[in-house]
């Protein structure tokens, strides 16, 4: 019984030691809330460069008509035609955004890459073959751009100038051709979606609309026949094309 009574001292007296040794320690403070750093929205005001690549669908008008000692030798006959190839090339912008909105202009170069479409007809009353193609080598526009942000995203409409470099080839019944180079304006209507990915890095997705104004004319004089030649006249020249691109922001004065 004295050594259940020994042990059960000692323990209430090892207790009140442990409670006075805490009590000495200081307190300790409560930890300082952390808030999380502050989410910063995407910012598309400055100046961009970036590249694009994609598709063109390109389209015009081919009307043929014999002049001089062969008029009438043959009916007026217009044709159709249409290329497409590989558009690649570059761009260069400023986008001002106030609030939601991103208001913008941009130009830009692209070369086309389609192949030569020749539209080839027999006239049998002649018993000559007659064949013309218009064949686009590169396109470029002046743009406004007018956009409407959320977050990283940017959905967009844009217009404006554009030009084009066409050769128009022609050969009129094997005696007679012709090939020269020129360049059209007209203007362009499209839109698209970009997207910020990162501080300074944008992606696209757009679509551009092309029209050209006027006709182009050619005539070749046949050899074979003095004073006899065919005409040519090329109209409602369209091109369209779906690309992608990639733009670099330049914040240096930041």
């Amino acid at each position: 019984m004295k050594r259940v009574v020994l042990l059960f001292a000692c323990g209430v007296g090892i207790a009140f030691a442990h409670n006075a040794s805490a009590a000495d320690l200081p307190v300790r403070p409560a930890p300082v809330y952390q808030p999380p750093p502050p989410v910063v929205a995407p910012n598309w005001t400055g100046l961009y460069l970036g590249v694009n690549g994609g598709w063109s669908w390109a389209s015009s008008n081919v009307t043929t008509t014999p002049v001089g000692l062969i008029a009438g030798a043959f009916p007026t006959f217009t044709q159709g035609q249409d290329t497409q190839g590989p558009v690649f090339g570059g761009q260069l912008g400023y986008n001002w955004q106030a609030g939601s909105w991103v208001f913008g202009v941009e130009g830009d170069v692209d070369g086309v890459g389609t192949q030569r479409s020749v539209k080839t007809l027999f006239q049998p009353a002649t018993g000559s073959t007659f064949s013309a193609s218009a064949t686009p080598e590169w396109l470029a526009t002046v743009r406004g751009r007018v956009g409407y942000a959320w977050g990283p995203g940017l959905i967009y409409v844009t217009g404006g100038g554009a030009w084009s470099g066409v050769q128009f080839d022609t050969n009129d019944g094997g005696t007679a051709s012709g090939s020269f180079n020129t360049t059209r304006s007209g203007w362009t209507l499209g839109g698209g979606y970009e997207w910020m990915f990162a501080p300074n890095w944008m992606l696209r997705a757009e679509y551009l609309y092309y029209s050209f104004h006027g006709t182009v004319d050619s005539t070749n004089a046949l050899v074979l026949l003095p004073v006899a030649a065919v005409a040519h006249s090329w109209d409602n020249m369209n091109t369209s094309v779906v690309r992608i691109g990639l733009n670099y922001k330049l914040d240096w004065w930041r």
